[in-house]
């Protein structure tokens, strides 16, 4: 079969993990797999030469409306009987997505044995209907399976396969390559999918867990990787590196002998320890991660579900910058009722903490979430998906009581944190945010500043002078 994958829209030089795990799968059992950027013009080129069989769409909230337009488009186009299935998070939560014109059929859950299932069937001859994890449109009729177990040992799971994006080397940033250890979360965060996800295997009969690959296994991809493809330093985007400190006592000693590059992980506050954090340093660990998320302890216990106090948070940053390690650190602005105060607090916190790499998006009420439901249900917006941005950094959909000023202190967030909170300027810019011409300004040149950040990072010496400068404090 041949299956060609639509690149995500945005992906900030960072590589789709999830969608070339799926091509991995997929070419190991045989498959001829293709990828290509989302637009109509890249389509238009490449689906006369290759002459796909499926046409596959890994998918996130906030841009599956730019999805599926290009689908419509390539499905009335240029390839009228080619399949077009959509897999991620956007179809495994919002599964009625399958009524929408042009989509043939929609993967829920772990993608890698459900793809590879439909595509033997469809080589073979068989009916796609009886597919587990997989709803499928067929004649005007669906079909909804149920879903399979989560794979047990990721150790199973061919690597990432890289190789798709080579004709894409350009827009991929090659000093940074990402990874994951792990698959599964084992918190509640009210504002995180997780209890989504296990309340619907859960629905089904099965049990999720947190899963870890083996020390060797990861190890071994990070050496193919830099052997086949170069990078500099690695993200590990799990959830939270830290489950098992067996597992990391052999991860420092393995990483550091055959790897040896720096690289930044997350850690829950009450993960840093003395000794995962000489572990961590042990192994090369540059960045570490924390979620501190507000300042008002309240707000964090009982509306975010993320339960230890400032005393806690204070203790694990400065275990973190003791160990030579530098710090980041996640915020939350923006939650209802969206007082501007509660937000300059958690600046203030951040400043006070000396965090090296502060950083702050604006609460998202994604359908499904207990918090989104909660904003929902007491008016602070109207629940619907559509409107959902593709991204959680800029804009809030909520009605809020500061809400344009809550928008700028966003986006000065990282800055005034490093300037010791900036109050002069930074009062200035939240006075001129309630007059919209100076707030769309106000924050036209943060996104600039920003794009201007990330371009930095692509030319390594430029980068380090970058870093230093911002460190300096």
């Amino acid at each position: 079969m041949k299956i060609l994958f639509v690149l995500p829209y945005r992906n900030d030089g960072l590589e789709p993990l999830g969608l070339l795990y799926l091509a991995g799968a997929a070419k190991r059992a045989g498959h001829d797999v293709r990828a290509v950027p989302p637009s109509k013009r890249a389509l238009a080129r490449m689906v006369p030469l290759f002459e796909p069989d499926v046409l596959a769409y890994s998918v996130i909230t906030g841009l599956h409306r730019s999805y599926l337009d290009l689908n419509r488009w390539a499905k009335a186009t240029l390839a009228p009987q080619v399949l077009s299935v959509f897999g991620g998070p956007h179809p495994t939560y919002f599964p009625d997505m399958i009524h929408e014109e042009g989509v043939d059929a929609i993967c829920l859950g772990e993608g890698e044995a459900a793809l590879v299932d439909l595509l033997g069937r469809l080589e073979n001859g068989d009916d796609p209907d009886a597919t587990r994890n997989w709803w499928v449109k067929q004649d005007g009729t669906l079909s909804r399976n149920p879903l399979r177990p989560e794979t047990q040992d990721l150790d199973d799971l061919p690597f990432p396969d890289r190789s798709l994006l080579r004709p894409f080397r350009g827009h991929i940033n090659r000093n940074l390559r990402s990874f994951v250890a792990s698959r599964g979360c084992a918190y509640d965060c009210s504002y995180c999918f997780n209890h989504a996800y296990r309340q619907m295997y859960h629905e089904a009969g099965l049990t999720t867990r947190v899963r870890l690959r083996s020390v060797e296994n990861l190890v071994a991809e990070i050496e193919q990787v830099r052997r086949d493809h170069g990078m500099r330093s690695i993200a590990f985007f799990d959830d939270v590196l830290v489950a098992s400190t067996a597992w990391l006592e052999l991860f420092a000693q393995q990483y550091r002998q055959r790897i040896g590059l720096p690289f930044e992980c997350n850690l829950r506050v009450e993960q840093t320890n003395r000794q995962s954090l000489a572990l961590l340093k042990e192994a090369g660990c540059a960045i570490i991660a924390i979620g501190i998320e507000v300042a008002d302890e309240r707000t964090r216990t009982e509306l975010l579900r993320r339960r230890y106090t400032n005393d806690q948070v204070a203790h694990a940053c400065a275990k973190v910058k003791e160990h030579g390690i530098l710090l980041k650190t996640f915020n939350i602005l923006g939650l209802p009722p969206g007082h501007l105060e509660a937000d300059l607090d958690t600046l203030a916190l951040n400043c006070a903490l000396k965090v090296d790499l502060p950083s702050a998006s604006v609460f998202q009420p994604y359908p499904g979430t207990d918090l989104g439901e909660k904003a929902r249900k007491e008016g602070y917006w109207a629940g619907d998906v559509d409107s959902i941005p593709a991204g959680f950094y800029d804009l809030s959909l909520l009605t809020l009581k500061d809400k344009a000023q809550i928008e700028v202190l966003r986006a000065l967030f990282f800055v005034s944190c490093k300037l010791g909170g900036a109050k002069p300027v930074l009062s200035l810019c939240l006075s001129l945010a309630r007059f919209r011409p100076a707030r769309w300004a106000l924050l036209a040149l943060c996104r600039a500043a920003n794009r201007l950040m990330y371009l930095a990072g692509q030319n390594v010496p430029m980068a380090e002078d970058v870093r230093r400068f911002l460190l300096r404090s």
